[in-house]
């Protein structure tokens, strides 16, 4: 699936999964076209519109996330796509409320689908597919301009 002749970009808020991640990267003889961005400043040191998919893994239903969506509107080309694989909100079942009490950086647990395609039309993203299986959203977001 990695071609030696693109760009990868892998983007990590947690400073251990991206030293994990460069030393797999190393191991496998790619470190020429992966390039792994640790960030915590809400903004990817990448050029605007060129990126041609992204994707976001477990990662959107955690506190202040919203960056993300719009970073990802900034970073993709107008025919790029993000996949987004996450957890849908329990709607307040008591698992979610007693998860949310006991784990760091969630005071939700799981998008709030309302909320979220809200926040994708905001930032100029169109759902293009979407499948819901056992609690996990499969999301494919495209540029509506």
């Amino acid at each position: 699936m990695i071609s030696h002749r693109g760009k990868y970009y892998i983007v990590s808020m947690e400073r251990e999964y991206t030293d994990l991640i460069r030393d797999r990267i190393k191991l496998k003889g790619l470190g020429e076209s992966l390039y792994v961005i640790n960030t915590i400043k809400q903004k990817v040191e990448v050029p605007d519109n060129s990126i041609d998919i992204a994707f976001a893994f477990f990662r959107l239903h955690e506190d202040n996330t919203d960056w993300i969506i719009r970073e990802t509107s900034r970073i993709l080309k107008t025919t790029g796509k993000c996949v987004v694989i996450d957890s849908l909100s329990l709607g307040g079942h008591i698992y979610e409320l007693i998860r949310t009490e006991f784990v760091p950086n969630h005071s939700r647990m799981g998008i709030d689908m309302e909320i979220f395609s809200n926040l994708i039309a905001e930032n100029d993203l169109d759902i293009t597919y979407q499948r819901e299986d056992k609690g996990v959203i499969f999301l494919i977001l495209e540029n509506s301009h």
